[in-house]
């Protein structure tokens, strides 16, 4: 993951929290980064969580899973309340503000 993905990767689960339960879906649902083999995804759930899964792929995945191609993630899942996601942007910001991207991406 790039520091500009890292600063996107905040952004994201900012907007992933803000994300109201119910509404249409607004293409925001995925991140993909430079690194083709992690990706993030989420939905909201009837009860109000939001439902996050992060997709792992090839080299990146668990050692009992490994592929030779690409395509098939090992993908982990996990349902948060809106609250938990917007507290884990606010920390993976203050923690990556350290790392200053190269590229045009900031956190303001």
């Amino acid at each position: 993951m790039t520091a500009d993905d890292a600063v996107e990767l905040a952004r994201w689960l900012c907007r992933a929290a803000a994300h109201p339960s119910g509404s249409e879906h607004d293409g925001s649902g995925r991140l993909d980064f430079t690194e083709p083999n992690l990706a993030f995804a989420f939905t909201w759930t009837d009860a109000g969580l939001l439902e996050l899964g992060v997709g792992l792929d090839l080299e990146f995945s668990p050692p009992w899973r490994r592929h030779a191609r690409s395509g098939e993630p090992f993908v982990v899942t996990s349902r948060l309340t809106a609250e938990s996601v917007s507290a884990a942007a606010t920390e993976w910001a203050a923690e990556i503000k350290l790392y200053p991207p190269a590229g045009d991406a900031n956190l303001q």
